[in-house]
């Protein structure tokens, strides 16, 4: 997503992170609101069981004036939890890119360059981060003594009054005076109890502008992925508009305009067919777009204007047109899983044996890998493999899967002129 349109620069951060967070967080906040709201209820049932309603009135009339002030002066929580995660966001990709180029920043001696960006961005985390903490701490404060301490004073001055209308007198019995203050202490403690509910569903509030920015930052990921989705759909429909993909046995672009997510225009008006069996040399300096071609032929990047023919739409388009980058991916696994990938074992229709596993590195030179490596056993292939054995595993693994077309992006840059001409024969 980040490929294709820049409105979000970490959408990884918001699902490892900002989705758990905020389920775990409204699953504790119904449970605690749920016991919050019915203690509540039965605390105001029972007070109403003795009291007048009028006081009932009163503390309902209290409890909302106190709300509406802590509402008026309430800082944005929403609108900080989100820029909390953003720089987290920020600070956590600074390190995962750390760690994918730390050979070459330690070749370098970047180090201090590197820790320098790195500090830079805790600084602002650390800094947001008291400003949120601050904010909670006298909000907090503010919260809970018109909510939990002033509330229930007030109220038990209030429910005083009708204990002393005249009821305890002088000739009053002792029996009297105390079953009368001991309705007074029960009540009083009914009160508070009260209130310490109203103040459970006032911190309740407090923790929904928190998930606020949680669901800000969850709704806008969705709303991005969805018009993807159905910019991605549209553009695969020939409904009379300019922009639109279909499907045949060749290769065209037809008036295409590539333009990168950020609005770059790299080749304003592009028009070429290549047919099965045909070759296609593309050219140009650094930059000027021919990589981008690719992004825009495997959807990567949205066909702004003008028609694509290609094969393999709704299906699996690897059986039909099959990319070859400078540095070929290779996942954790097994080498017979390097050389089928994309498939899983299980997809693996053909049944790659071992001897047809042993030819397909021999054509490439890495049958020594069969020695080095045992069969079953699982390798970070991206943390031993040089570049030139990067890119003959890639050779490899085209030829297991056979496309109807090849895209090869500079992928013999690092490999003897020998092994290229072999290559290109094959």
């Amino acid at each position: 997503m980040s490929h294709v349109d820049g409105r979000i620069s970490n959408p990884e951060q918001r699902i490892a992170s900002d989705i758990p967070r905020f389920c775990s967080e409204l699953s504790d906040l119904v449970q605690e609101d749920l016991f919050a709201v019915t203690d509540g209820l039965l605390y105001t049932w029972r007070l109403c069981s003795y009291a007048s309603p009028k006081y009932i009135f009163w503390i309902l009339a209290y409890v909302l004036g106190a709300g509406a002030t802590i509402r008026k002066f309430s800082p944005p929580f929403g609108k900080l939890m989100s820029k909390e995660q953003q720089l987290e966001g920020e600070y956590r990709q600074l390190h995962s890119r750390l760690r994918t180029h730390a050979e070459s920043i330690a070749l370098y001696g970047g180090e201090n360059r590197e820790e320098f960006h790195i500090q830079k961005k805790f600084q602002n985390l650390i800094q947001h981060m008291r400003v949120v903490l601050h904010d909670h701490w006298w909000f907090g404060m503010i919260q809970d003594f018109l909510l939990k301490y002033l509330g229930a004073t007030v109220v038990v001055i209030l429910i005083i009054e009708p204990f002393f209308p005249g009821n305890l007198r002088p000739e009053s019995s002792t029996l009297g005076r105390a079953e009368m203050l001991s309705n007074l202490r029960y009540h009083t403690s009914v009160i508070i109890s009260l209130f310490e509910s109203l103040g459970t569903l006032s911190i309740s509030s407090r923790r929904l502008n928190r998930l606020s920015g949680y669901a800000d930052r969850i709704h806008e990921l969705l709303g991005i992925s969805r018009e993807l989705a159905a910019r991605d759909s549209s553009s695969q429909q020939a409904d009379g508009s300019r922009n639109y993909v279909s499907e045949a046995n060749y290769i065209e672009f037809d008036g295409v305009k590539v333009v990168t997510p950020t609005g770059n225009v790299l080749v304003e008006d592009l028009s070429l067919r290549v047919e099965s069996g045909s070759n296609l040399l593309i050219t140009g300096p650094n930059g000027s777009g021919k990589s981008s071609l690719f992004r825009v032929l495997g959807g990567l990047w949205p066909l702004v204007s003008g028609h694509i023919v290609k094969p393999g739409i709704g299906s699996d388009l690897n059986k039909e047109i099959f990319y070859v980058p400078q540095r070929p991916y290779t996942a954790v696994g097994t080498l017979r899983d390097q050389l089928i990938y994309p498939l899983t074992a299980d997809q693996d229709f053909a049944s790659l044996t071992k001897s047809e596993m042993a030819e397909l590195l021999r054509n490439v030179d890495l049958e020594y890998l069969l020695n080095r490596y045992p069969s079953e056993k699982e390798v970070n292939w991206g943390d031993e493999l040089s570049l030139g054995e990067h890119q003959r595993l890639g050779m490899a693994r085209l030829f297991y899967h056979k496309p109807k077309f090849a895209i090869l992006d500079e992928c013999t840059s690092a490999v003897t002129t020998d092994m290229e001409e072999r290559f290109c024969a094959k």
